[in-house]
Formats: C-alpha cells, sequence, structure tokens
C-alpha cells in the first residue's frame, strides 16, 4: 500500500456512499459501478501551490498511478510537473499560478468562461450543473463555482468511472484548447490538461 500525506488523504477520503434514489434519472445508487479517483486527483494538480500541496503532490501522483486509468507516459509527465513545481520557489510559483489562470480569461479554470463568456447563458448553466451536483449529494463550498474545473473532477469521481469518461468527453474541446494555450505559454500545467484531453479519447495538439 502506498503511504500518502495528509492533503492526499483527505482530498481522496473515501468517496460517501449514496442509497438509491426512486427517480432513475438520479444517480445516486450505492450500488453503482466502481468510480475513479483519478478524476479528482487530476483536479488536485490544479489547486494554488502551497507547501502543504507541494508535499503531497507526489503522492497524489501514486494513487493515479494505482488506478492506471492514465498511461505510463502521462503518468511520468505528471511527475515531471511535480518535480518541477517542488525544485521552484514558493513565492514565483503562486505568483506565476495567479498570473496564468486568474489573470488571463482565455486560460481561465472556470469552464463556461470559454463556453458563454459574460453572456447570460453562462448564469442558466451554472444553475443547472450546481443542480447535478446537488442531485449527487455533492456541495460546495461557499467560494467555490460549479464550473470551476477541480469541483467538476471532483463531481466526476463520484459517477461510475465509464459515465465520468463520458461527461469529461463532452468537454474536450475546452480541456484541448486550454493545453494548447498553457503549452504555447510554456506552461507546465499544460500536462494536467493533456492528461484530461487524452482520457477523453482526444489527441492534444503539439506546440
Amino acid at each position: 500500500p502506498v503511504v500518502v500525506s495528509a492533503l492526499a488523504m483527505a482530498a481522496l477520503a473515501e468517496i460517501p456512499k449514496h442509497k438509491c434514489s426512486a427517480n432513475q434519472n438520479v444517480r445516486t445508487c450505492s450500488e453503482a459501478p466502481m468510480q475513479a479517483k483519478t478524476f479528482k486527483a487530476l483536479g488536485i494538480l490544479l489547486w494554488y501551490p502551497n507547501e502543504e500541496w507541494l508535499s503531497g503532490a507526489a503522492d497524489v501522483c501514486d494513487l493515479i498511478a494505482q488506478e492506471a486509468l492514465v498511461s505510463k507516459e502521462q503518468l511520468v509527465n505528471l511527475r515531471s510537473l511535480v518535480a518541477q513545481l517542488q525544485e521552484s520557489d514558493m513565492l514565483d510559483l503562486q505568483e506565476e499560478y495567479v498570473d496564468t489562470f486568474d489573470r488571463v480569461r482565455s486560460l481561465s479554470l472556470h469552464l463556461f468562461e470559454h463556453v458563454h463568456g459574460d453572456s447570460r447563458d453562462r448564469g442558466q448553466a451554472m444553475v443547472d450543473l450546481a443542480e447535478r451536483y446537488k442531485e449527487l449529494g455533492f456541495s460546495l463550498a461557499a467560494s467555490e463555482l460549479p464550473d470551476y474545473l477541480p469541483v467538476f473532477l471532483e463531481y466526476l469521481s463520484m459517477l461510475p468511472k465509464e459515465e465520468a469518461l463520458e461527461e469529461l468527453t463532452n468537454t474536450v474541446h475546452i480541456l484541448a484548447a486550454l493545453g494548447k494555450r498553457l503549452a504555447e505559454r510554456g506552461s507546465p500545467y499544460s500536462l494536467v490538461l493533456d492528461t484530461l484531453t487524452l482520457m477523453a479519447g482526444k489527441i492534444p495538439e503539439k506546440v
């Protein structure tokens, strides 16, 4: 068994079981097929970095390796990402993260930014996605928006694996475009987006 950090243990704790709903459209059955924590783990690799994150990120890669949903090549790339970030100065790392994801709209980790922008449709899309989370018993923190990619990936980790992969496929055009933009910027986080893109069945564009 892999010995993991407190961060990895807390973030990838056993997904709570749900009783089967009488409504067949509500996906809350405790007898559902196997869930995959790989989705949530990949979302963790996109978290804002701090010392605790850096100390546990390698353990998160170990957990991804255990489920084997990610190819060996991509797993090597993810470990390379973690090693690169661990060698960086923390303040520089945090500043680069903010400059990348928070100050450049085309690199936003909010999925609907790339679909709806500031249109009214974005608000309704947020409501609809939040309702899907609620049906599954997935509660958001007050500061979290439902279209934030790490949150969406956590939601996928609560679904049966095949269903989660299907939902991931629905976002592949966003993931691929975001991964390409990050690669063009020279951001190591492009490796996470490339991994998600491959899981969704598309080959990332080379830059």
